[in-house]
């Protein structure tokens, strides 16, 4: 998908959340990726978090 340059850049906001059963802030690397990347596209991070991964967030989420 092309950028149309033509259009304004309108900043969004974006959450990033990891679940994960080893992971912390500290040692989530992806999701720091991931806010450096959306701060420097120029969006703002509006959370981010790590949760720990359990049975009950696994069934939710392939219920999705």
């Amino acid at each position: 998908m092309a950028v149309d340059l033509t259009r304004q850049f309108k900043p969004v906001r974006i959450a990033v959340l990891t679940i994960s059963d080893t992971r912390d802030m500290a040692s989530d690397t992806s999701g720091a990726l991931l806010e450096e990347r959306i701060k420097a596209a120029g969006h703002r991070l509006a959370a981010r978090a790590v949760v720990r991964r359990s049975e009950e967030h696994t069934s939710e989420l392939q219920s999705l």
